[in-house]
């Protein structure tokens, strides 16, 4: 009994405690600037209180030319995949289906590659810091977000990133206009069935992008101590034959990185890019060709004669030594 006592007036003792921190805890919060915030007079003059339109148009100002990287996650015990989403650090001036800076690229500096790192994602700004502020906003342009941003995903990630749509939110697929597959180059994994995947199940496919790694003997040819790119070699590439099966109203376009090594007979260690990109119109279904000549397709050769991170340990390099491991030559 007397523990019991002495029980009940601990418990005493700390309900009155407990009392006097809220108390103060309460006059804190009181005192604290946010506490003299005053709801509006005109709610209108807010952007909760404008019109649907006007709203939907600012999401659209904001949203331009955004683009998001997919992210797959796989549990270890049960094996299911959950995916996750990050902004891109900077779309490509060239054409915004593209990341400017690619996970595995040494032509920038370290700060403006888009490393995707999940645990420390960009801050979000523009569209995404406008999301982020409300979840009503969140909600109300969930829909539009998905028809005016670029999903870029990984070759692998692509058809499981599918599969959870149709599983979990079929409708959001309809709601999808522009993906870029973003990977390296490999016939394990990047193949013509993964492309044509997005033609198939993506019905109002827009835009198409395509972003890898490739090896550098596709694309170069080697001379006296310098290699060259012929202009007019993508029209050879066998990636080619797999996007002419595209509507022709659907924008392509295609970035390839090549990363020559430093070898005997000359000692740069440099990468290389090609850009290509057709502009989708009404007009190209009348046309044989489809609108894939020389007077439709853009064509952009990157070769800046160095690294901007040329550095043994520099971070881009891990990208390309996975493939190395996975047995893929360079």
């Amino acid at each position: 009994m007397a523990r019991t006592g002495r029980k009940r007036k601990f418990s005493s003792m700390s309900s009155s405690n407990g009392t006097t921190a809220q108390l103060d805890k309460q006059e804190k919060l009181e005192e604290h600037p946010a506490a003299t915030f005053k709801p509006p007079k005109n709610p209108r003059a807010t952007l909760s209180g404008l019109p649907t339109e006007l709203r939907l148009q600012i999401y659209a100002y904001l949203c331009d030319a955004s683009l998001i990287h997919v992210h797959r996650h796989i549990d270890e015990e049960t094996l299911e995949s959950r995916f996750t989403w990050t902004p891109c650090r900077s779309p490509s001036a060239f054409s915004p289906l593209l990341c400017a800076n690619p996970k595995w690229s040494g032509m920038c500096p370290e700060f403006a590659r888009c490393t995707h790192d999940i645990t420390s994602p960009p801050e979000p700004l523009g569209f995404w810091g406008l999301a982020a502020s409300s979840k009503a906003i969140r909600n109300e342009a969930q829909e539009f977000f998905l028809r005016h941003t670029v999903v870029s995903v990984d070759p692998r990630d692509l058809r499981p990133w599918l599969d959870h749509l149709s599983e979990h939110v079929p409708g959001q697929i309809d709601h999808l206009r522009r993906v870029t597959i973003a990977g390296p180059m490999c016939d394990e994994f990047f193949t013509e069935a993964v492309v044509q995947a997005v033609r198939q199940r993506v019905p109002k496919l827009e835009g198409l992008g395509i972003q890898c790694q490739d090896c550098v003997w596709d694309w170069t040819m080697p001379a006296v101590g310098f290699t060259k790119i012929e202009r007019d070699h993508w029209k050879d590439w066998y990636v080619m034959g797999w996007v002419d099966e595209f509507d022709e109203t659907v924008t392509v376009a295609i970035e390839v990185m090549v990363w020559r090594k430093r070898m005997i007979g000359h000692g740069r260690e440099q990468q290389l890019v090609i850009r290509l990109l057709r502009e989708g119109h009404e007009d190209n279904k009348a046309r044989v060709d489809g609108g894939w000549n020389d007077h439709d397709v853009q064509v952009e050769i990157d070769d800046p004669g160095r690294l901007a991170e040329p550095n043994r340990y520099a971070k881009w390099r891990q990208w390309w030594n996975a493939r190395e491991m996975d047995g893929f030559p360079l």
